[in-house]
């Protein structure tokens, strides 16, 4: 059957198929596929029997991956142009938001968004700067200008020259084989990424929350800030130049509250333990644990690591910090499965959530083994210190967010 896509351009190039689709001769194919289950074989059979199989498979893409979006861009995911392994990549609404904030507040007239991708962070930009996407994937590129409504510019960013303007880098960090991690195995690799900083008046890389910070080039004279989303760890920023407001030092922001703690990083000051003094723990959020400013902040506030390297917080007090999930304590003892169950029967237990660190027990299993028949839903904390495991029941105090 011939189509809209068999009308105009080549029917075998994706980014003829993908226009194609923003056609309103296209909306009843979307529609139809939008309406259906688009992993049942039956329905897309009857879908392919009325419109080009080609096509078809592109509506089907760009239907999951509005599926896929609803989280990250709510407002804009029923008409995003996109796939899904883009979205995927994708820097969500709010953190792009949050992170296009530093580049209102530094004044950046123009912004280069290199290896722009479906251009999750360009439709940020765009709200406080002027754009150019570039990106070397001409049907990237293509989503990025329809999602953004910026100029766009397809180019191999290592030829560019970025000086009198700030840049915000995306480097691709998977292949065939999967994700990288390190930071050499970025693409562009690392010395494209430190010549771009270098030139631009001001730049932005997005990396990897698990990157490894001694990697990453010149952090004397630049910012690394570590993003949480509903306590969540989502991304990493190398800030340079104007956009980089406390050089030398790591930030931590935690989204949706908004809230960040900038600090040089360094480890909790180690405390005796004096577990009869611990009526509440805490659990830092894991941007504020992985800039490695636990330390910094408890310097300035009440509490202490329970165990040094534990990354759970003991306190007198409720902490009251947006930073930390708090528990009161009920009780603590030795990790036996009698006195364990016993302890939970006399504080009327039922939903038993069991957290721990270092993979101390099998949460799993132990969730299963210490539900009891009670009304109470408490936390049990399985932490290992000097090679014994001690169980901490808690309740868990206001909502986690």
């Amino acid at each position: 059957m011939s189509g809209p896509a068999e009308r105009r351009g080549d029917p075998d190039d994706p980014l003829t198929r993908w226009r194609t689709l923003l056609e309103p001769a296209s909306q009843p194919l979307l529609d139809a596929v939008a309406a259906g289950d688009t992993d049942d074989a039956a329905t897309i059979a009857a879908i392919r029997r009325r419109w080009p199989a080609s096509l078809v498979s592109t509506a089907i893409e760009l239907v999951r991956a509005r599926r896929r979006a609803a989280a990250k861009f709510p407002a804009v995911a029923s008409r995003l142009v996109a796939d899904v392994e883009g979205v995927e990549q994708a820097t969500s609404a709010r953190v792009a938001a949050h992170k296009a904030t530093r580049f209102r507040a530094a004044g950046c007239p123009r912004v280069l968004d290199l290896c722009c991708g479906i251009g999750g962070d360009a439709m940020a930009l765009v709200n406080v700067t002027d754009v150019t996407a570039v990106d070397l994937d001409p049907l990237r590129l293509w989503m990025c200008g329809v999602n953004a409504g910026c100029a766009t510019q397809i180019a191999d960013v290592a030829t560019l020259d970025p000086a009198g303007v700030a840049i915000h880098l995306d480097p691709a960090r998977r292949d065939e084989a999967g994700r990288r991690h390190r930071y050499a195995d970025y693409r562009p690799g690392p010395d494209v990424l430190a010549a771009l900083l270098s030139a631009a008046d001001a730049g932005a890389i997005k990396l990897g929350p698990g990157v490894d910070f001694d990697a990453l080039p010149d952090t004397d004279r630049r910012e690394i800030e570590l993003i949480s989303d509903g306590r969540a760890l989502v991304q990493a920023v190398l800030w340079s130049g104007a956009l980089a407001r406390q050089p030398g030092l790591r930030t931590a922001t935690m989204l949706p509250a908004g809230v960040s703690f900038t600090a040089a990083p360094d480890r909790p000051a180690d405390v005796p333990a004096e577990d009869e003094r611990v009526a509440f723990l805490a659990v830092p959020d894991p941007a504020l644990e992985r800039a490695g400013l636990l330390g910094p902040w408890l310097r300035e506030h009440a509490g202490w690591e329970l165990h040094p390297g534990l990354g759970i917080v003991a306190s007198e007090d409720d902490l009251s910090s947006p930073w930390f999930t708090s528990f009161a304590c009920l009780a603590h003892l030795p990790w036996r499965e009698k006195h364990l169950r016993a302890t939970l029967r006399t504080l009327d237990a039922g939903i038993v959530e069991v957290k721990t660190r270092g993979g101390a027990v099998d949460t799993d299993r132990w969730q299963r083994t210490l539900r009891g028949d009670g009304a109470e839903t408490l936390t049990v904390f399985a932490l290992r210190r000097d090679h014994r495991i001690t169980a901490w029941v808690t309740r868990r105090l206001g909502d986690e967010a």
